[in-house]
C-alpha cells in the first residue's frame, strides 16, 4: 500500500471521520495520472458479490439480484475513472495525534463515489447519509443507488437499505443501458 496516497486529515483532532473522508476525497486522483496497473473495481466487486451470493438465501434473492443489476448499471455508466481506496469502512479509520488517517487500502481504480457509498452503507444514521447527499448535490442521484447496493450486498442493516429501494429502482428505470453480465460472477464455486 505503500504505492497509495494515504488519506489523512489536518492535524485537528476534532475532525469527525467524515470530515477527514470529505478532505480526503478531494486528493482523488484520474486514474490515468499513475503508472502502476491497478485492479478495476470491477474485478474488485465480483470477488464482493460472488461472497455475497452464496451468503443469500431465497427470500433475499430478489434484493441481492436488483443490486447486482444497479452494480452493473453503475458501472457501465460512469464517466471517468479515479484512484480508489477500495475498503473505505469504519474498521479502516484509525486515530492518531494528527487526527483521523484512512488505513488498510485495497487499491483500484473506478467511480469515484463508491468510497463514500461503502462507508455510507455501513451507516446506522440516516442523518449521516442525508448530510451527504444534500453536500453531493447532483451527484446524490448516483451515489443512492451505489449506498443501497453496496448496503444489501454486504448484508449491512441500515436505513439505506430500507429507506433507497424505491429510489434505486427509478434511477434504474432512467437509465439507457442494459449492462447485464458486466461483472463476471464466477458464483459456481
Amino acid at each position: 500500500g505503500v504505492f497509495m496516497m494515504d488519506y489523512v486529515s489536518p492535524t485537528d483532532k476534532s475532525v469527525s471521520p467524515f470530515q477527514a473522508f470529505v478532505f480526503a476525497d478531494v486528493l482523488h486522483t484520474p486514474a490515468l495520472n499513475f503508472d502502476y496497473k491497478f485492479p478495476t473495481l470491477e474485478e474488485s466487486l465480483s470477488h464482493r458479490i460472488a461472497e455475497a451470493f452464496h451468503r443469500h438465501d431465497t427470500e433475499e434473492a430478489e434484493d441481492f439480484w436488483l443490486a447486482v443489476k444497479t452494480v452493473e448499471t453503475l458501472l457501465a455508466t460512469q464517466d471517468h475513472e479515479e484512484l480508489l481506496h477500495g475498503d473505505y469502512r469504519n474498521a479502516n479509520i484509525i486515530y492518531s495525534d494528527n487526527g483521523p488517517i484512512i488505513i488498510a487500502p485495497q487499491p483500484c481504480v473506478g467511480d469515484s463515489l463508491f468510497d463514500i457509498a461503502l462507508w455510507l452503507s455501513e451507516s446506522q444514521e440516516y442523518e449521516d447519509i442525508a448530510v451527504v447527499l444534500q453536500i453531493a448535490g447532483p451527484a446524490g442521484e448516483r451515489l443512492i443507488p451505489w449506498i443501497w447496493s453496496l448496503a444489501v450486498l454486504t448484508d449491512v442493516v441500515s436505513p439505506a437499505a430500507e429507506v433507497f429501494k424505491g429510489d434505486v429502482m427509478a434511477w434504474l428505470d432512467k437509465q439507457d443501458q442494459n449492462p447485464s453480465g458486466l461483472i463476471d460472477l464466477n458464483l459456481s464455486s
